[in-house]
């Protein structure tokens, strides 16, 4: 294919490019890209925004419906079986009509139920009566095209049956009753039969065109959740012990080919080369409700409570460490994002496997949402996920997986088919129905995550890695705000577009916060495709700030460790200079220069015993050059420097007998006296000694020992003592006793 033309990062585009100060925002993977919003574009696992495939909404609304449980296509028709009261509709020109609704007043009724006023009868009578619409416990889980083309639908609830549809779709008739079963969840035409997948009692039944059934699988699981047939065999999950079975038309016994981690198997493909993707999925124990016992969680069973923002999920490829983020995030400042190591791990409930002919399972991917259907479409797997409408499709060959689609009205896609080369999703809460088609759309845009400059800046243009095809087109615009969590009246109008190629900047202004908006124009087989998209901003310099420096000895007396209370609002590299000042000195000396952490060891053994004043200047001059530096010097903090013991004088010792009296003094010119203590005669025991005055409080302190018992001969009396700040000394006696 021929390229128009080509657009890539310069080497000179740095932070350097545009001014001091400045910071580049870049976009270049798939979690980057996924944490903004898109509009008929498409983002894969290999970081590269393109047009996504074409697609239309077929219906959005299917009265008194909560979810779309299954599909099918018959003649170009399109029938859906949803919940509750067991509604089929046919879709036709974004209309759904009703074919069947359940009218089975007597079963139980369960769900939410609508309280109504009604209408007060005269003004006279102020009473008012209560209207309450029941919702009739039964659902259709599966739809297929069965016996003669017809329109087969099974119902769940209290009477489980199969219906079927003549042409004209008026009049159903019932093919037959299943006893022994309250859930059909899925229905396989198979050589002139139909095979139901039922619950809570695992079996799949067989029925003849007479409407004939009998137990053609019989486990002891509690529901068949989904059937596939493949070259001559039939395959079927189940829930609870999510086991993969392998079962012989003739026999009609099964072997597991597969014990799931996850708790329910929720789709069974095949490729041209036998291999088996099976989408998994644990129970999510918030969809449980009382539509029936024993239904299967991944069900949507109700409508939920809408959210401003959904939750986001990670779509982790065990092949390469690929992580590619499927639903928007978060509001997060990307940068912030990378440098905190990613978002943080998320409970994982499903999984996408695949089982090759040999039996070898590998994991192709995880998520923490629930995927709920997944088809094979032209050798591409499509892959619904439950957990934020998001829809994506998969080479499994390369492990590129695509998001294609996310809808922005429902929260789940419950199920897919494929027909005539188009896919349809179908949605719940609320229920919708979407074709895709050949082709990709025309145009759709994509629109960043928001960017905090985290000051008001100029922003500089708008930069892109992109290959632009020939008819194709892609154009930026960009809104600024300077407020945090902004509403959309609190933006600028989105700038007029401007070619991917234009050096003018992103917007005018001064801005602290910016998005982005890139708007792709393609054609029915071409799209323009963008690997990363890039801008800078510039920032003011803004002073740093250094408080006064706080200082704390260490355990070695000489060391004192320096600790600096600085920032920079630029987020600049910081240098500091340390300088002293002596007690009786004007002139201020520097004892560290360049210093670029925040903590300094100062040998104070350098310097005599004193009072000093310390003070920090800090410089931004790495990040912005001599010319344009800004420093700031912080207050002063004093600290005495006392490497020196006290002194001892006036000592005197008086010997009477077995008895004597010493008596000292001592003195330190900075520090408080601190302990002091006696040994005699070497021993290991050490006897404090309090001050005469009884109180420890003062730089000089005299003190008194007094002894007895002294042995006769030579004594040695061994005195230490020290100050506040650590220093010690010892003072020797000799006491001669007769």
């Amino acid at each position: 294919m021929r390229y128009a033309g080509k657009i890539l990062f310069c080497i000179a585009f740095t932070a350097s490019a545009f001014a001091v100060n400045s910071k580049l925002y870049k976009f270049d993977t798939a979690m980057d890209f996924t944490a903004g919003e898109t509009e008929n574009t498409a983002i894969d696992s290999e970081g590269t925004l393109h047009l996504n495939k074409k697609h239309k909404l077929l219906a959005d609304k299917l009265e008194d419906v909560w979810a779309v449980n299954d599909i099918v296509v018959i003649e170009g028709e399109v029938f859906a079986g949803t919940s509750p009261n067991a509604g089929l509709f046919r879709i036709t020109d974004k209309k759904a009509e009703s074919v069947y609704r359940s009218e089975n007043k007597d079963a139980k009724p369960v769900g939410p139920v609508k309280e109504e006023n009604g209408e007060k009868e005269d003004k006279a009578d102020k009473s008012k009566s209560e209207e309450k619409e029941q919702v009739v416990n039964e659902h259709i889980f599966a739809v297929e095209k069965g016996f003669e083309g017809k329109l087969t639908a099974g119902i769940s609830g209290e009477e489980c049956r199969i219906l079927e549809f003549e042409k004209d779709l008026s009049n159903p008739d019932t093919l037959c009753k299943i006893e022994d079963a309250a859930f059909i969840f899925d229905l396989k035409f198979h050589n002139n039969s139909l095979y139901a997948a039922t619950g809570p009692n695992g079996k799949i039944f067989k029925i003849s065109p007479e409407g004939e059934t009998e137990v053609f699988f019989d486990s002891i699981d509690r529901g068949i959740t989904v059937m596939a047939f493949h070259k001559g065999k039939l395959y079927a999950g189940t829930d609870k012990r999510g086991l993969l079975y392998c079962i012989d038309m003739e026999s009609k016994k099964g072997r597991a080919l597969f014990d799931s981690p996850e708790m329910d198997i929720t789709s069974i493909n095949f490729d041209d080369e036998d291999n088996i993707y099976i989408t998994a999925a644990i129970e999510d124990p918030s969809a449980e409700s009382s539509n029936g016992a024993d239904m299967p969680g991944y069900m949507p069973p109700h409508p939920k409570e809408s959210k401003d923002e959904k939750d986001e999920k990670l779509f982790t490829l065990q092949n390469g460490g690929l992580r590619l983020k499927l639903a928007a995030t978060a509001k997060k400042d990307m940068l912030e994002r990378k440098e905190n190591g990613g978002d943080q791990k998320e409970k994982v409930k499903s999984a996408l496997y695949k089982i090759a002919p040999d039996g070898i399972v590998s994991v192709l991917g995880k998520g923490s949402g629930v995927f709920l259907d997944s088809i094979m479409h032209k050798g591409r797997l499509w892959v619904a996920d439950g957990k934020d409408a998001s829809l994506s499709q998969i080479d499994t060959d390369k492990i590129v997986i695509e998001n294609v689609y996310r809808d922005k009205v429902s929260s789940e896609i419950t199920s897919l088919y494929t027909s005539g080369g188009k896919i349809y999703a179908a949605t719940a809460n609320p229920p919708r129905i979407i074709e895709f088609y050949k082709g990709l759309s025309s145009e759709g845009w994509w629109q960043s995550d928001t960017i905090d400059a985290k000051q008001p800046s100029k922003w500089g243009s708008v930069k892109l890695e992109a290959k632009i095809p020939e008819g194709c087109e892609i154009q930026f615009s960009s809104r600024g705000t300077n407020v945090q969590n902004a509403r959309e009246e609190d933006f600028t109008e989105w700038t007029k577009p401007l070619s991917a190629q234009s050096e003018k900047p992103a917007i005018e202004g001064s801005h602290r916060f910016l998005q982005l908006k890139l708007m792709l124009k393609g054609m029915e087989n071409r799209s323009p495709k963008v690997n990363a998209a890039a801008v800078a901003s510039v920032v003011r310099n803004i002073k740093p700030v250094v408080a006064a420096p706080m200082i704390k000895s260490e355990e070695k007396k000489t060391e004192a460790v320096i600790a600096i209370p600085a920032k920079d609002e630029n987020d600049d590299e910081l240098v500091f200079s340390i300088d002293i000042q002596g007690e009786d000195s004007k002139r201020w000396v520097n004892i560290e220069k360049d210093h670029k952490e925040k903590k300094f060891k100062w040998d104070t053994s350098t310097v005599p015993d004193g009072i000093y004043k310390l003070r920090v200047t800090a410089s931004d001059r790495l990040s912005n050059g001599p010319e344009n530096a800004l420093e700031s010097v912080s207050t002063e903090t004093e600290y005495i420097v006392d490497n020196t013991p006290p002194v001892c004088t006036g000592q005197k010792a008086a010997v009477e007998g077995k008895k004597a009296e010493i008596n000292f003094e001592l003195t330190d010119k900075y520090t408080v006296i601190g302990k002091v203590s006696y040994t005699l005669n070497s021993s290991d025991d050490w006897n404090t000694v309090i001050p005469d005055d009884l109180l420890a409080d003062s730089k000089k302190e005299s003190f008194t020992i007094n002894l007895s018992g002294l042995e006769k001969g030579d004594n040695i009396l061994a005195v230490k003592y020290a100050d506040e700040a650590g220093n010690s000394a010892y003072e020797r006696f000799v006491l001669e006793a007769e």
